[in-house]
């Protein structure tokens, strides 16, 4: 097996796991791809003119396969070697060449900016991954508060508007076998968001509490206590949703940074809370979009 296949498999397998919650082992594995990198690129280091590693990395890129590097990625790569050839110390601007977003679920690349669903598999905008310029680390903008409160309200308005589309009948219904449907997704979302409010409420309410681990992807096709019809459910789900964010939203800053110890994650914050999930409902969003689709 060639080293390319053996690390695409552990990808492959890291991203399966996150589907049952093994987050640990995932971040093992997506660790170990990233050092088998990074170590596999030391035999390839060295000085000398940058102009050499330019017409490099110009001569590697011809390898690349179209699926691997797709028309709008390598019109970018492109022209930045030009530029380069043209200037060889001296780097590019942002401009020159913008911010990269990487679509985690399936490879597909956009250019300056994540777009709002995933052109080639539909997933949300929210889980492309940015690639930007980096020095000591990987310059991570913080979080605003603000924008992540109210994409928890967007969420909502963009799962209201798919199953405004569709019928009980066809939120029951599954396209695939083996997997859920639109209305197990809903209930899963519901439970989801449940972990999220009171694990927010013991980090408000409690000094640095211990959270255990609950797992709400047990619990989706478990009907007890539930209502029978999805859009019953999802109004559940958006009534609670109301009544949390808009408590998010009067909280302080010194509130929102609040801090528990959980037993997967180690210390997480209010706002840790927030981003995890709205990315989590995010996911769901783009397999929403998926089933709809096949839903016809």
């Amino acid at each position: 097996m060639s080293n390319m296949k053996a690390l695409g498999r552990l990808v492959a397998a890291s991203e399966d796991l996150t589907d049952h919650a093994m987050m640990n082992l995932q971040k093992l594995l997506e660790a170990l791809v990233y050092a088998s990198i990074r170590v596999e690129s030391r035999g390839y280091r060295r000085s000398g003119d940058p102009g050499d590693r330019i017409a490099e990395i110009r001569e590697v890129l011809k390898g690349f396969p179209e699926s691997m590097l797709p028309e709008a990625f390598r019109e970018v790569l492109d022209r930045a070697v030009a530029l380069y050839e043209a200037r060889p110390r001296g780097d590019l601007t942002y401009l020159e060449a913008p911010d990269i977003f990487v679509c985690r679920n399936c490879g597909q690349v956009a250019v300056g900016s994540a777009p709002e669903s995933c052109s080639n598999c539909a997933a949300n905008g929210g889980v492309f991954r940015r690639f930007q310029g980096m020095f000591n680390g990987d310059n991570s903008e913080p979080d605003e508060p603000a924008a992540l409160i109210d994409l928890l309200d967007e969420n909502v308005r963009v799962i209201d508007g798919v199953l405004s589309r569709l019928t009980e009948e066809m939120c029951a219904h599954h396209p695939f076998v083996d997997r859920w449907c639109v209305r197990d997704h809903v209930a899963h979302l519901h439970d989801a968001q449940g972990v999220m409010i009171r694990r927010v409420s013991r980090i408000l309410e409690e000094d640095d509490p211990f959270l255990s681990t609950e797992a709400p992807y047990e619990t989706a096709l478990d009907d007890e206590g539930r209502p029978p019809e999805t859009h019953a459910i999802f109004a559940k789900y958006a009534s609670e949703r109301a009544a949390f964010t808009s408590r998010l939203r009067g909280l302080s800053v010194t509130q929102l940074w609040r801090r528990g110890r959980h037993e997967d994650f180690g210390h997480i914050s209010v706002m840790h809370q927030v981003k995890y999930f709205t990315k989590h409902e995010q996911v769901h969003i783009g397999t929403l979009a998926e089933l709809e689709a096949a839903l016809g």
